[in-house]
């Protein structure tokens, strides 16, 4: 099983439940659907965005990245989503609302910013092996001597 796939299954799990938690705080918590709206698109909508980044970004140092911001999120929504149960506050819709997606921002988007441009590293070292290993070796006598202007002589010289 490949890095990849975990970091697409345990996103995919964490938006399933994300999913799942906007039920119970429509029921508990929320009673203006405006308010579960801007709880979808900043809380899950997060994970979503993972979730296509894991889909499109290929090499293992970048889904550690991906993968270390799921669940990061997971634990920072977990940990906001059992103080409103244990303890229920006023404002705990608003935690749940703001604290949950926009404070979360400033550590996923470098996390993703990283991520993106290990991807972009790891694929500019990838194309320059790949031209390394397309150029003809330095070993070929005819390649050595066009190496230095005006050793070979011309196909149309007489000797």
């Amino acid at each position: 099983m490949s890095l990849r796939t975990i970091t697409i299954g345990i996103t995919g799990l964490m938006l399933i439940v994300m999913i799942s938690m906007c039920g119970y705080l429509y029921q508990e918590i929320f009673r203006h659907p405006s308010l579960l709206n801007l709880f979808v698109v900043l809380n899950p909508g997060i994970l979503f965005v993972n979730f296509i980044y894991a889909l499109f970004l290929k090499r293992n140092v970048s889904q550690i990245y991906l993968l270390t911001a799921t669940i990061l999120f997971g634990t920072w929504m977990t940990y906001l989503y059992l103080t409103e149960i244990t303890h229920p506050d006023p404002f705990g819709t608003i935690a749940l609302i703001l604290f949950g997606g926009i404070v979360t921002l400033p550590v996923m988007i470098p996390l993703w910013l990283i991520a993106f441009s290990l991807e972009g590293h790891a694929r500019t070292e990838e194309i320059a092996g790949e031209r390394q290993r397309n150029e003809p070796q330095d070993s070929d006598p005819e390649i050595v001597l066009r190496s230095f202007p005006g050793s070979l002589k011309r196909e149309n010289e007489v000797e």
